[in-house]
């Protein structure tokens, strides 16, 4: 057996493929979920702010297409990452990436499930906030 460090906690026991790994601390989940949703909030800003830049230049359905090809480029590119390495973009800028206890490799499935199904309660929290009329 092996320890995992925790911060602020006593270190774990752990299996001896996961020797050296440190768990993720708030700050560090915190602020890759900052990054992730700073880069989609950028790619969208584009996917809305470019076509009525370039109204009268180029036809407004052609830009419109790319750039929502590039999106669905990016999503999937994001679903593939996260699969074969367990990482988003923010985790790979943070040095955090999620594994599977039983290997020590990437989540893979596991990853993909867990992904949707924070995204899922994170827009279930904002429909009841906005149901609810809190913003």
């Amino acid at each position: 057996m092996a320890t995992m460090k925790v911060d602020g906690r006593q270190p774990l026991e752990v299996p001896v493929y996961l020797d050296g790994v440190a768990a993720a601390g708030n700050g560090q989940r915190i602020l890759y979920r900052v990054v992730d949703a700073g880069i989609l909030t950028v790619l969208w800003g584009i996917y809305v702010l470019l076509p009525v830049a370039l109204i009268g230049k180029i036809p407004y359905t052609a830009t419109n297409l790319v750039l929502f090809l590039l999106l669905i480029a990016y999503t999937v590119g994001v679903l593939v990452m996260l699969f074969r390495r367990g990482q988003t973009p923010g985790m790979a800028l943070c040095h955090a990436r999620w594994v599977r206890f039983d290997t020590g490799g990437p989540a893979g499935k596991a990853g993909l499930k867990k992904y949707f199904l924070e995204s899922v309660m994170a827009g279930a929290g904002y429909t009841r906030a906005d149901a609810s009329g809190f913003y």
